[in-house]
């Protein structure tokens, strides 16, 4: 829903990923997985990759959408699930 109450029209950013996707993640969206679960802010993982925070926010949203995350903390849970080869309980 929008602020006014009416739901909004959808956008690219609205794009439902299926749990069982395969999206690879590409070298930023990883790379601010990492950084996020090393605890650091978009304004400090801008800092350190030589990106904007608006930039590393949105390689962080799409990373999540990707992964099917609802917030950081599920991203890096599933990021490193994914990676250890750790399917999801039945």
């Amino acid at each position: 829903m929008g602020r006014n109450g009416y739901a909004r029209p959808m956008t690219g950013r609205d794009k439902v990923i299926p749990a069982n996707a395969t999206l690879e993640l590409g070298a930023r969206e990883r790379e601010c997985i990492v950084l996020i679960a090393d605890g650091l802010t978009y304004g400090e993982i801008g800092a350190q990759l030589g990106i904007s925070p608006e930039t590393a926010k949105m390689h962080a949203g799409r990373a999540y959408r990707k992964l099917g995350a609802r917030n950081a903390a599920h991203a890096v849970a599933l990021w490193l699930r994914r990676e250890a080869g750790i399917r999801r309980a039945a």
